[in-house]
């Protein structure tokens, strides 16, 4: 999530089951904007800034299932190359 250098950046949280859990995050600067990076994908954050509170949901979470190594879209085939000495 971008936002402008001159804002706070936002505690971020998963809810589960009713509770709020730390993710991992980082930020980063990119071009004018620094961003919150979050390393997890879940179904719900929670942003929390002072005595601001905003709940994101992502509706999308869980539809599409994939087998691990493997991916959703038939275009893409995996190659493994050896390495030669």
């Amino acid at each position: 999530m971008g936002f402008s250098p001159s804002k706070s950046i936002p505690s971020v949280t998963k809810e589960l089951n009713g509770k709020e859990h730390v993710v991992n995050s980082s930020i980063q600067k990119k071009g004018d904007f620094t961003v919150l990076v979050i390393q997890e994908v879940t179904p719900r954050l929670v942003l929390r800034s002072g005595n601001a509170v905003v709940g994101l949901e992502n509706s999308g979470f869980g539809k599409v299932h994939a087998a691990d190594g493997s991916t959703v879209s038939r275009q893409v085939e995996r190659v493994e190359k050896t390495e030669s000495n």
